[in-house]
């Protein structure tokens, strides 16, 4: 699954400056809980050790996970150099960070305990070949804990109408599964329910006539090749 894209749009600067601001607002404030809530219950069963971030972008969930004092080195990378420039300036000191690709990462083999990505895999070239390197990268045993969009929800469905998601590719939970399959057993997890006029139906009755708009994933490795 190679797609070609006209151009990286996490590049731009302007782009990565006002990142963050999203989670200024009122429903990014929400989203953001609600997406960590999941990720949350991921990481509180695992053991720690190193830990590499693919696509940390500005630093937000880097500091989120800085936050667990059982991770004893935290690797961050991203290929937008504007992005972690605005990471580094976030965060001085405990997280090294890298500019470079996750379809061709610069670690050697099951050197990591654990890998996170959190809503990447969506806007890299070759999606198969990115999860092989992850895969690579992670010791057997370790764990890959992953956020994903999904295209079966109403953000999925209307995601040309985003200057952002329009050439990122979501996700379907048989897709996940079938990537996953690489590592192990996945453990899938949906949050960010939106209904059809966007708003946020976590917590209600309503909730569960759509499907989330955030995929998490939890999977340990247990296969070898």
């Amino acid at each position: 699954m190679k797609r070609a894209y006209l151009m990286n749009i996490f590049l731009n600067p302007e782009i990565a400056l006002s990142y963050d601001q999203y989670y200024e607002t009122e429903e990014g404030k929400k989203v953001d809980i609600l997406e960590k809530q999941v990720i949350s219950n991921f990481l509180e069963s695992i053991p720690g050790g190193r830990l590499l971030e693919v696509g940390c972008g500005t630093g937000h969930w880097t500091r989120y996970f800085l936050g667990y004092q059982k991770f004893s080195e935290i690797i961050a990378i991203d290929t937008s150099e504007a992005m972690l420039e605005v990471a580094r300036k976030k965060i001085k000191d405990k997280v090294r960070f890298e500019l470079a690709n996750v379809e061709k990462l610069p670690f050697s083999n099951d050197e990591f305990d654990v890998t996170v990505a959190i809503t990447v895999m969506e806007f890299v070239d070759n999606i198969p070949l990115a999860f092989e390197e992850i895969y690579r990268v992670l010791r057997p045993g370790g764990y890959f804990i992953g956020g994903f969009l999904n295209q079966d929800s109403v953000l999925g469905k209307n995601k040309d109408n985003n200057q952002i998601f329009r050439s990122a590719h979501f996700f379907t939970e048989a897709e996940l599964n079938s990537f996953l399959s690489l590592f192990g057993k996945p453990v899938l997890k949906q949050c960010v329910y939106y209904s059809d006029d966007y708003k946020i139906l976590d917590g209600t009755s309503l909730a569960f006539e759509y499907q989330g708009a955030f995929i998490g994933a939890y999977v340990k490795k247990i296969n070898k090749k």
